[in-house]
């Protein structure tokens, strides 16, 4: 009976450790309300403040990397500011930690490139 409880506990465990990196959904709402900092002007400013889901017209993932405790990629964005309807193109990286609860949680974004 031990045994099997024990069987039990380490794969809740091990299936709570292997979750997933965040998927592009989840990316997205993480970064409504963040900001990246630009060497030149957008939209006016030196700065891309992510406002709204309908922004992002894609997503893709170039590059991922993973452990038990972190998960970080770097992504290629198409983006359409809501308020001037142009495009803007972005490579970003982004770092999550899982916390305490197992959830992750996004901890760094750095700009790579941006047009």
């Amino acid at each position: 009976m031990k045994t099997v409880v024990f069987i039990v506990a380490f794969a809740v465990f091990t299936q709570a450790w292997a979750q997933k990196c965040p998927t592009v959904q989840k990316i997205k709402s993480d970064l409504i309300g963040q900001k990246v900092v630009t060497k030149k002007k957008l939209i006016g400013k030196d700065f891309w403040e992510f406002a709204a889901l309908s922004e992002f017209e894609r997503i893709k993932i170039k590059n991922e990397a993973s452990s038990g405790r972190w998960c970080e990629k770097t992504l290629e964005l198409d983006l359409r500011d809501f308020k001037t309807n142009k495009r803007y193109y972005m490579t970003l990286y982004v770092r999550y930690l899982k916390d305490r609860y197992n959830e992750y949680i996004l901890e760094r974004i750095d700009l790579i490139d941006y047009k």
